[in-house]
């Protein structure tokens, strides 16, 4: 109790604590969602490359997503069902077939192999297809407007060459009449064919309404077949 006592021992400093650290990841690897698809009964794409597509939806999310959301699912993992609503050589050869299948069903994936070659081109539409029921009577197309749709050309062997061109001119992001298959941009970017007054129109794509061109020649060209999938965010 002696004021003037002083303690030999030296007095420690607090501890602090230090967070810990997986040298093993980086820091984009840690911001990356996991994502993932499952597909059933293509003909044309298979599980990977539907992870690629599954990937670049994601991204149109986070075009849309505010800073504080995006980062309370940076660690975020989800799983997307593509689930088959038409194929061209199986339910039927006109633009009717194609609604009676596809109108209504929310967002789909469109993809289609070019004929004779190993070629696939698509693309995203986040709204759902017009009813034939509602374009009968419109002698002026419908369309679609949205800023988070794509089209995109798949490398068969090599992925990361694949091109993904996002919608620039939102107001006409996809093209809807009585006469058309799937189309996206303003007639002309994704062009996936017509039949009009029994005269069928070829698939074609050129770059108007989207960044890039996803072809390196804007010729008509012929499907091997095309399919039309429902696109369901399962978590």
């Amino acid at each position: 109790m002696s004021k003037s006592y002083k303690p030999k021992s030296s007095v420690l400093p607090p501890r602090k604590g230090h967070a810990i650290h997986d040298n093993n990841k980086t820091s984009e690897e840690d911001k990356t969602p996991n994502v993932r698809a499952d597909i059933d009964n293509s003909v044309i794409i298979n599980e990977q490359q539907a992870t690629w597509i599954a990937q670049k939806i994601m991204e149109t999310v986070d075009i849309e997503r505010n800073q504080e959301s995006q980062r309370a699912s940076e660690k975020s993992s989800c799983c997307y069902k593509f689930t088959l609503l038409y194929r061209y050589s199986r339910n039927g050869h006109t633009p009717e077939n194609f609604r009676q299948k596809c109108a209504g069903k929310g967002p789909t994936i469109v993809v289609g192999q070019v004929l004779n070659t190993e070629e696939i081109l698509g693309g995203y539409n986040p709204i759902a297809w017009h009813a034939s029921s509602s374009l009968l009577h419109d002698w002026l197309p419908v369309y679609t407007r949205t800023s988070e749709s794509f089209i995109f050309s798949l490398k068969k062997d090599s992925l990361d060459e694949s091109i993904v061109s996002f919608v620039v001119d939102s107001q006409h992001a996809v093209f809807e009449s009585q006469y058309n298959y799937p189309c996206f941009g303003d007639g002309v970017d994704l062009h996936f064919g017509a039949l009009f007054n029994v005269k069928y129109q070829n698939p074609y794509s050129t770059r108007l309404s989207y960044q890039l061109a996803i072809r390196p020649a804007s010729d008509k060209f012929e499907w091997a077949d095309w399919e039309v999938f429902s696109i369901t965010k399962m978590n």
